[in-house]
């Protein structure tokens, strides 16, 4: 049990220096040696455990972010995201609800292979204008982003193309698609509630006088691309849809032949950025550009999410780690109420849902899969699951959103914990309770 206890303290650590700001790779590393000395690994033990954790995820994942940071790179800079997002806004400009188009944005994007960790940069521009045009207060928006951006087009949408439908898929071997019903249930459940949220939020702004201040916005935040240097939607969505049919028809073997999760949204990107250049050939040097600026903006997300994972290998080589294994077999339920608790737990600690994934699917998935676990149903409920507890405040995306929005926690922070962390759990538990019921498609 002291054992466990060491466990317990260094993440405790991990999240107290993280959220006093704390540099994330310093942090990691703390809380590490503190779990692997507390726990009697010898000091060299403990760095090449690290070091082996973070080279065998590292192989697995690196291609993947490259090949989405460029692709995003290129669709933004190519003007297709603002074009998109154009199109978004004019269907519902005029309805006191506008806002509501930014998660609709924002979820396209990502839906259509846009990184989650990259997403908002092509996001804010387009917010702070809607903002603007509706007279509505910023604070807003960080929750707004959120809630398109890492909720039910990151973890529950079927074929999602994000990390986090990726991993299980590959710790699995299940499809993009497992569980489609489980999955567009939790969607239904977090899109529902979000907009009621927001609905009733804007009401609120309204009747306060919450209005639109434009001294919070930096003239970074408004270099959105005009409407008339931007290509047609159509050019738009086009390489959106002909990424999603290849990643979907290369994983699910449409086309013939069947490539494993990883490498199929590899080559569906490289297909969607190939298809964007093309289609914009005339912008050739912006484009080129964007491949430059793009193949290098993925190393820093990558390079902490690495971090966390490398710290999760050293957990599991501690004699304390049989000890939780024991409490989350234990959790009162089944094999479902157990994956999706330690799933959100370790996604809780961690600040990360895709560090959240890994790190409970290669402890637990063998003893939920012994126990009569449905992979489908488990690769859906994991996925879900990672998206509630990631977005508490000390978690490094948290910071992040806060910054590039020049916004406060106490002014935008409540809006996240509702629509980013309650609801991703009711939704949670609501697909947990129909693969309990045996729904696990």
């Amino acid at each position: 049990m002291l054992h466990a206890i060491g466990i317990l303290a260094g993440l405790t650590i991990l999240i107290v220096l993280v959220f006093k700001r704390v540099d994330l790779i310093l942090s990691v590393m703390i809380a590490t040696l503190v779990i692997g000395l507390t726990n009697g690994l010898p000091l060299e033990n403990v760095f090449s455990v690290f070091a082996n954790g973070v080279g065998a995820f590292l192989s697995s994942v690196l291609m993947v972010f490259f090949c989405a940071a460029v692709y995003a790179q290129v669709f933004t800079d190519s003007g297709s995201a603002a074009s998109l997002s154009y199109f978004i806004i004019d269907l519902f400009m005029g309805s006191k609800y506008a806002a509501l188009t930014i998660p609709i944005i924002t979820a396209l994007l990502v839906y259509g292979g846009i990184s989650v960790f990259v997403v908002i940069f092509a996001v804010i521009p387009i917010g702070v204008l809607i903002l603007k045009e509706t007279n509505l207060n910023k604070s807003l928006l960080p929750g707004l982003i959120n809630l398109g951006g890492t909720t039910f087009a990151m973890t529950a949408l079927p074929g999602s193309p994000q990390l986090c439908n990726i991993l299980p898929a590959n710790i699995l071997g299940t499809k993009p698609t497992a569980a489609p019903v489980l999955g567009l249930v939790a969607t239904a459940v977090m899109i529902v509630l979000g907009f009621l949220y927001f609905k009733r939020q804007i009401d609120k702004y309204r009747s306060r006088g919450l209005t639109f201040d434009e001294s919070t916005v930096k003239p970074s935040m408004l270099a959105v691309i005009p409407r008339e240097k931007c290509p047609p939607v159509w050019k738009a969505f086009l390489p959106m849809a002909v990424m999603m049919l290849s990643y979907l028809g290369l994983a699910n073997g449409w086309f013939g032949v069947t490539l494993a999760s990883f490498p199929a949204v590899n080559t569906a990107m490289v297909i969607g950025t190939a298809l964007t250049f093309l289609l914009n050939i005339k912008n050739y040097r912006v484009i080129l550009d964007a491949v430059k600026v793009g193949s290098t903006q993925w190393v820093m997300p990558l390079v902490n999410l690495c971090m966390v994972i490398g710290m999760g290998a050293v957990v599991k080589a501690t004699p304390g780690f049989e000890t939780v294994v024991r409490i989350a077999l234990g959790i009162p339920g089944n094999a479902y109420v157990s994956a999706a608790v330690s799933t959100d737990l370790v996604a809780g600690i961690t600040g990360s849902a895709s560090g959240g994934i890994q790190i409970a699917l290669e402890a637990l998935a063998d003893s939920w899969i012994a126990k009569g676990a449905n992979v489908d149903a488990l690769h859906r409920i994991c996925a879900v699951a990672s998206g509630g507890l990631d977005s508490l405040p000390h978690a490094g995306g948290m910071f992040a959103v806060f910054a590039l929005c020049n916004e406060s926690y106490k002014d935008g922070y409540f809006h996240i914990f509702w629509t980013t962390v309650i609801f991703p759990i009711i939704a949670t538990i609501a697909i947990v309770a129909l693969a309990s019921l045996g729904v696990t498609f």
